[in-house]
């Protein structure tokens, strides 16, 4: 009798893991999401005809977002059993910020607002308005501190030992009484 195991054998009886291997990782794109409950919750289509709902979508500590339907990522299943699965990440392509240099970072949303971590060490940031709520609000500049609202501008440089003072409007007389009463400076400088 032989006691040798044919390949067909061993096929058969691997095929079920190899199975379960294959559906451990899979690419999903977001239908919906609910961020109501402890864990945000959300709609995930993976295979043409495979739809999960409730699936935990995990987040850094201390950052939150629900991203918009057709986001596109990735999640895990343990096991290879895609009755509880985890989202890991998700990502927006339409609307993912391009060109950003190595080492650079960006905190962005679908509505264009950023906050950009720049390479040469500035700090950009874009919002239509911006609330600060503290107890206390310190600006430290070491060389040259500059305010710009709509046009009228104040401008505080280092200049040797001391610092200089320097106010301007662009070409209007400013009125605090008129509502964006002159158009905002063009420079190169925020």
């Amino acid at each position: 009798m032989d006691n040798r195991v044919s390949e067909r054998a061993i096929n058969r009886l691997l095929a079920p893991l190899a199975r379960r291997v294959l559906m451990m990782v899979a690419r999903v794109v977001l239908t919906q999401a609910r961020d109501h409950a402890p864990v945000q919750a959300v709609q995930i289509s993976l295979l043409a005809d495979e739809v999960k709902d409730n699936v935990e979508y995990l987040q850094a500590f201390g950052f939150s977002s629900v991203a918009p339907a057709g986001a596109r990522g990735v999640a895990v299943f343990p096991a290879g059993d895609r009755s509880h699965g985890v989202v890991l990440v998700l990502d927006d392509r339409k609307r993912q910020p391009k060109a950003l240099a190595a080492g650079e970072s960006m905190l962005w949303d679908m509505l264009g607002k950023f906050i950009h971590l720049r390479a040469d060490g500035s700090l950009h940031i874009k919002a239509p308005r911006i609330v600060l709520d503290a107890d206390d609000i310190v600006v430290l500049a070491a060389n040259r501190h500059r305010l710009d609202v709509n046009g009228y501008a104040e401008e505080l440089r280092k200049s040797g030992a001391g610092y200089q003072r320097e106010t301007w409007s662009t070409g209007a007389v400013f009125d605090p009484q008129i509502d964006n009463p002159i158009a905002p400076p063009r420079s190169e400088d925020p």
